[in-house]
């Protein structure tokens, strides 16, 4: 009788079709805006095993938006480049009930605001190692191998770190119009992207370099890893603590 009553909670709870926001985008909001649906926004709904919202934080310009979808994927995305520009965007699943995506974002603004992420401080420390404006000849980069390469006057040099092996996924030159950094972390997989504009900068060295300032400006913590929000945290434990449960009782 046991065994069939907890048959039906996981039944309930992980089955349960959620009536989730979608195909909506609200803001951009100013970083003194708490979040809010405005009155008349994001009527669109789809019957959903989870909901979630995809939340983009622009530093520089100080504003973000919000995105609801129903895609499964929770991850952060960290962009810098040149004017300058710094993002932080969150994807969020979740399978709470309905709105368990809007109390998501109503959390996280707070935590994400208060980072309070100088753009261009840190892009002017990070150019340094990937901008050279003045450039003219093709570029000189190492390949996968550590041979050095020419690239096409159009290419840049790029390396792709794999964040959970420490090694180097994929090295040489790539078709690309800016000087940036891209970060990527979903839990169980991460990488550094980075595409630049100087002879031989897809090295270690220029890589341990813009380590150091995403780890030093809080960008990562210091295992080059996505800083885990207190939302997320919660969601995480619920998780834990109801799979202990089930190991004890079945």
């Amino acid at each position: 009788m046991f065994l069939l009553g907890l048959i039906l909670l996981l039944n309930t709870h992980f089955s349960f079709a959620l009536e989730c926001l979608t195909n909506c985008t609200v803001g951009p909001f100013s970083f003194s805006q708490p979040f809010y649906i405005p009155y008349g926004q994001c009527l669109q709904r789809v019957s959903k095993n989870y909901c979630s919202i995809s939340l983009k934080f622009n530093y520089k310009e100080q504003t973000y938006v919000a995105h609801f979808e129903t895609y499964p994927i929770t991850n952060d995305f960290i962009y810098v480049t040149s004017g300058p520009y710094l993002s932080y965007t969150i994807d969020y699943t979740c399978s709470n009930d309905a709105s368990c995506a809007a109390s998501y974002a109503e959390d996280l603004y707070d935590e994400m605001v208060s980072r309070n992420y100088d753009a261009e401080r840190i892009y002017g420390q990070i150019a340094l190692y990937i901008e050279n404006s003045a450039r003219e000849q093709p570029l000189r980069c190492y390949d996968l191998n550590n041979e050095i390469v020419t690239c096409l006057p159009d290419e840049m040099c790029s390396l792709e770190y794999n964040q959970n092996n420490n090694r180097i996924q994929s090295r040489g030159c790539v078709m690309s119009d800016v000087a940036r950094i891209a970060f990527y972390d979903s839990g169980t997989f991460a990488y550094f992207d980075v595409h630049c504009e100087k002879d031989l900068c897809n090295d270690m060295l220029t890589f341990s370099q813009i380590q150091t300032i995403f780890t030093n400006n809080d960008l990562t913590d210091s295992n080059g890893r996505k800083r885990s929000n207190s939302a997320f945290r919660q969601q995480i434990t619920f998780s834990f603590s109801f799979l202990i449960f089930l190991i004890n009782y079945i």
